[in-house]
């Protein structure tokens, strides 16, 4: 099926994350969905390990199927699902956080876990 996006198990979690998900709730109670926007293909193992140490906050939004509007309104809110680190008026992620957070990291085992249709 390749109209469907990625799905990523959460870490330490058998839930899955997909678009639409709530993934946080602002100060009135409305709930912040994940939106895919423009990362609706999200990316593969081989493009999230060749990421720089430092990752544009745009760029990990799109690891995490959001899109760049979203990953900078969680960013200023401090509600980004991963650590982020403001540089000037820029927001980076340091990468093995990211691929923490997406089961990757240096004590995960290789490949990403994608759900079963």
């Amino acid at each position: 099926m390749a109209d469907t996006p990625p799905l990523f198990h959460a870490p330490g979690s058998t839930s899955v994350i997909r678009s639409g998900q709530i993934i946080g709730w602002r100060k009135n109670g409305a709930p912040i969905r994940l939106q895919a926007g423009g990362a609706v293909d999200g990316m593969s193992e081989e493009e999230l390990r060749a990421l720089p140490v430092g990752v544009p906050l745009v760029t990990a939004g799109k690891a995490l199927l959001m899109g760049r509007t979203k990953a900078h309104e969680l960013a200023r809110a401090g509600q980004f699902p991963v650590k982020t680190l403001q540089v000037g008026t820029r927001y980076i992620v340091p990468k093995i956080e990211l691929l923490r957070y997406l089961g990757l990291g240096p004590d995960a085992p290789a490949g990403i876990t994608e759900a079963a249709s």
